[in-house]
């Protein structure tokens, strides 16, 4: 008896259409943008950050696959960024209509603080546009105890 395999075709052929992701990166390319990214987290994390950045975090999955490396919780809400180690590659970003990414491209000899410098150069015009819209997160009120009767 002879196994006979056969290829299935898609039902509907023009369907299937190109995924969104970038061609394939090889292994030393994708371990520096990481490394990039760790440095730029690091210096968002400086004490001489400005007072309106708050947190710094490494974003989701999700967020990555919406084209954020870092998350920067700040006075106005969460403010994204994209981190690229060229311009070239800063130039290929596609932009997302509804999303504010800042860019920021790193380069090796970066200090911390040129690094925190940049993040901030880039981020300052997006804040202000939320500042304008009044998008200014208000800090929690704490819940007074029910009056007792």
């Amino acid at each position: 008896m002879t196994l006979r395999f056969i290829r299935m075709v898609p039902t509907r052929p023009g369907s299937r259409r190109p995924s969104g992701r970038p061609p394939h990166i090889d292994k030393l390319t994708h371990q520096r943008g990481i490394e990039s990214e760790m440095r730029v987290l690091e210096s968002c994390r400086l004490p001489s950050r400005p007072p309106w950045m708050h947190r710094a975090r490494l974003a989701t999955r999700i967020e990555d696959r919406s084209g954020v490396d870092i998350v920067i919780e700040s006075d106005v809400g969460a403010l994204l960024v994209q981190v690229k180690s060229s311009k070239a590659g800063k130039q290929h970003f596609r932009r997302r209509p509804l999303l504010s990414i800042a860019i920021v491209v790193v380069r090796a000899a970066d200090s911390a603080e040129a690094l925190l410098v940049k993040v901030v150069g880039e981020l300052e015009p997006i804040r202000a546009q939320h500042l304008e819209k009044g998008l200014a997160v208000r800090p929690r009120r704490r819940r007074s105890p029910p009056a007792k009767a």
